[in-house]
């Protein structure tokens, strides 16, 4: 027999094991991120959007974790979706409470 040939034939099992947890990672990153779009077709995607923020921390999170990555413009991005989700909320909540203005 070949070696490169018997190379190809023996694999180690431990490294097809270590790749279940990012498999399974990835699997639930694109569900997660199908459900979310789904919601947004569904509904009002002033309720919808803080759920797209809190997927970006969590993969802020991830990568600080597992790859000790430390994301500036993320921060930015955050704040100014937190910073807008928050007005709407006053803004609605300021229009529910103020009668109507007959034209």
């Amino acid at each position: 027999m070949h070696p490169l040939l018997h190379e190809v034939q023996t694999y180690n099992h431990s490294a097809v094991t270590a790749f279940r947890p990012i498999g399974s990672f990835a699997i639930d990153a694109m569900v997660a991120h199908m459900l979310v779009n789904w919601a947004m077709e569904i509904s009002d995607s002033l309720s919808v959007a803080p759920l797209q923020y809190v997927l970006l921390l969590w993969a802020v999170l991830f990568g600080s974790m597992f790859f000790g990555d430390v994301p500036r413009l993320t921060k930015l991005i955050v704040a100014s979706g937190l910073f807008i989700f928050i007005r709407e909320q006053m803004l609605k909540k300021r229009d529910s409470v103020l009668p109507a203005v007959p034209e």
